[in-house]
């Protein structure tokens, strides 16, 4: 991956790079934010939404990593004539 030299110096004419070698480069490079990876799919069709969600869950950091106080931000709020005025908030940093 980004930033790994043993594993950009394996071609496939001299080693076959193993699954579990690339999945590795790959979890250290997200956690090092060396790499990014894209993940396509459709909400509206749920395309790709099952795997989107288990690649968060089994790649992306916990955001618990770091320091700090814990940080979220409102991205919308909705008046419901029940229950009042409800915000949905992305959670940036937990303890």
């Amino acid at each position: 991956m980004i930033g790994d030299d043993d594993m950009m110096s394996v071609t496939s004419a001299t080693k076959k790079i193993e699954i579990a070698e690339l999945a590795g480069a790959l979890a250290a490079g997200i956690a090092r934010a060396a790499c990014f990876p894209v993940l396509c799919g459709s909400a509206t069709k749920l395309i790709g939404i099952d795997r989107l969600a288990r690649f968060l869950v089994e790649e992306a950091p916990a955001p618990t990593v770091g320091d700090g106080e814990p940080a979220a931000i409102v991205f919308k709020t909705i008046v419901d004539s029940y229950v009042g005025h409800v915000n949905y908030f992305k959670v940036l940093r937990a303890r």
